[in-house]
């Protein structure tokens, strides 16, 4: 991981590691809450879902180095970011899990609704797409006879 400078701040083996007790503490905090979902966390009790303290910050960050993951956790993580975007009401999404949203642009802000999702959103499209796309070898696709609407 560079830094401003250039040199490196993290070996590769330190972000493995951190990242895997990340991955642990969600498993074994979903395990123990019985979530229906593979990976979740509590800040101070709550079950925040947005970008200050939340999933959804959680999940980015893991998406910023899912070449870390093995497998079967990058499915955990691909699974964990289903369910949050899941959790959509009203185009935003509430602070918490479980919580609904009673009027229209409530808690509309980067710590806790829709535009705190926006990085996550943003790297779900952005790795997404080249795994829909994603060919074998011996195939080639050919995207620019493609219209865009």
């Amino acid at each position: 991981m560079p830094c401003l400078s250039g040199s490196k701040v993290l070996t590769p083996a330190q972000i493995k590691s951190i990242c895997l007790a990340i991955l642990e503490s969600g498993k074994q905090y979903a395990v123990k809450k019985r979530k229906p979902f593979p990976l979740m966390y509590s800040y101070y009790g709550t079950e925040y879902l947005g970008a200050a303290h939340g999933l959804s910050s959680i999940l980015q960050m893991l998406l910023s180095y899912y070449e870390y993951l093995q497998p079967a956790d990058q499915e955990l993580v691909w699974q964990s970011v289903d369910f949050l975007m899941d959790q959509e009401q009203n185009s935003n999404w509430p602070p918490e899990l479980g919580e609904t949203i009673e009027r229209e642009n409530e808690l509309v802000h980067w710590c806790h609704g829709a535009p705190g999702s926006f990085p996550i959103d943003a790297m779900n499209s952005q790795m997404l797409i080249p795994l829909l796309f994603h060919v074998e070898d011996n195939f080639r696709l050919n995207l620019t006879n493609f219209d865009v609407l």
